[in-house]
């Protein structure tokens, strides 16, 4: 199968399909994957909309093999790889975005990384090249 690295000219993404994401421990990029298939990398992006899913099963299997999988991504309908300047945790955080972070090993879920606190949806989420995650007004569906 020949996957395609996302470069910032390519604006075909979702076309109203969802992409699940996620960060790959291989080539350390963020896959995109529509209907369970990688249709690309890409170093950043940026998602609208965006929930965050951690499969049950595949977080089970992480703790009894003590080996991480593809089982939590962030998903979204709307996805733009366009170039952005990285800017300091500083900046972000005066615009009202979070760090929010998955680590199997704490959580059976994505979390607020000051805090702790549970996330399952934001309005933008940024995922940026050195597998940061900073999210606008996360919130919980109360699971």
């Amino acid at each position: 199968m020949n996957i395609r690295t996302i470069n910032t000219n390519d604006n075909r993404l979702s076309n109203g399909r969802v992409i699940s994401c996620y960060f790959n421990l291989h080539n350390h990029h963020w896959s995109m994957r529509q209907k369970g298939i990688v249709i690309g990398h890409t170093k950043q992006l940026v998602a609208e909309d965006c929930s965050f899913r951690v499969r049950k099963a595949g977080h089970k299997r992480v703790l009894e093999e003590g080996r991480k999988n593809v089982h939590a991504f962030a998903s979204s309908k709307k996805c733009d790889v366009a170039p952005f300047n990285v800017e300091s945790d500083e900046f972000y955080k005066s615009l009202g975005y979070v760090e929010i972070s998955y680590n199997p090993f704490k959580a059976d879920h994505f979390y607020v990384k000051e805090t702790g606190e549970r996330v399952d949806h934001a309005e933008r989420v940024i995922l940026f090249p050195n597998k940061r995650v900073m999210a606008l007004n996360p919130t919980t569906s109360n699971q």
